[in-house]
């Protein structure tokens, strides 16, 4: 049984608007396609996983939780956690291309890039054992006990790794779905009961990360961004409001709609909560009222009489 499902980071389609409205040449251009590159790589190590698992149909009772995210005070991110009655597996997914050596003594993982590029990063290692800790101390505050195994899974078989781990399990996407199967549950520890609503207790409590507005984030000011509509056939920017309608000024495109990427990217830059006036000014269109009717079509919650009012992104 799948408890919570893995959605797409909401910051990959941040990264994505901020990109598009970065000039070519600004400062921080080249962090944001990295954050943006590590960001799909990771998601989509872990969606591979999710594909591979489709196939796990163990013999006996077991709860998934793809991407649980807690709040404080566990502050943590799992990537993959299987609850049976007699363990909580706990699976840290890495897709890093190249060759991969995990060094302890001090823990570090080394990434030999196919560039030529070397690159550290905090070990997986270090990290499982921090979720760890803060997994015991969740399940002894619900009072349904389990041990934790963990593993770091690679997700690809292009990724080589020169040396693995001492102290951890490590395993191939697609040997996870046998080693889940030939797990012991001869000695179970909850009762299916327990189990579910151990799995029931983590679900609620996941909190998702906020990576808005990306702009504060970033430390990038409204005025070093592209503003306007992008014209969504030839990518032109800006389009012109004429008549109740964007026109582009690039391939004579038309369209009654075209403002509701720019306002989702306004929201994912520089909050969920504008007024219309700024609205305006990033769309270009002057005045308040049209501004505001389209923040209202898009579902945004308006509060305030007319002159202070604001519109607010309620997810």
């Amino acid at each position: 049984m799948i408890m919570k499902q893995r959605e797409e980071p909401r910051k990959i389609a941040g990264y994505e608007a901020l990109l598009h409205r970065l000039p070519e040449r600004h400062p921080k251009r080249e962090r944001i396609q990295e954050l943006l590159e590590t960001s799909r790589a990771g998601y989509g190590g872990e969606a591979n996983l999710d594909r591979i698992m489709f196939h796990f149909q163990p013999a006996f009772p077991a709860v998934q939780l793809r991407n649980l995210e807690l709040g404080p005070p566990y502050a943590m991110q799992a990537d993959t956690i299987v609850l049976t009655r007699s363990r909580l597996v706990l699976l840290e997914v890495k897709n890093l291309q190249g060759r991969l050596f995990f060094y302890s003594n001090p823990h570090v993982l080394v990434q030999q890039r196919l560039d030529g590029i070397q690159k550290t990063y905090t070990s997986p290692v270090v990290q499982v054992q921090e979720m760890m800790l803060k997994l015991d101390r969740f399940m002894r505050k619900a009072d349904l006990m389990l041990p934790i195994e963990p593993a770091i899974v690679i997700s690809y078989p292009s990724q080589i790794v020169e040396k693995p781990p001492d102290d951890m399990r490590l395993l191939a996407a697609r040997e996870v779905n046998f080693f889940l199967s030939g797990i012991n549950e001869e000695k179970p520890l909850l009762s299916g009961e327990e189990l579910y609503s151990l799995g029931r207790k983590m679900a609620e409590a996941h909190s998702p990360y906020e990576p808005f507005p990306l702009l504060q984030r970033m430390e990038i000011g409204m005025e070093e961004i592209i503003q306007g509509v992008r014209c969504p056939g030839c990518g032109h920017l800006p389009m012109v409001f004429v008549r109740q309608r964007w026109r582009c000024p690039g391939c004579g495109a038309a369209s009654r709609d075209a403002h509701r990427a720019a306002v989702r990217d306004l929201l994912m830059l520089s909050g969920p909560i504008i007024n219309a006036g700024d609205a305006g000014r990033f769309l270009g269109i002057a005045g308040k009222d049209v501004p505001g009717r389209m923040l209202m079509r898009e579902g945004l919650k308006a509060t305030g009489n007319t002159r202070s009012r604001t519109y607010e992104w309620v997810r």
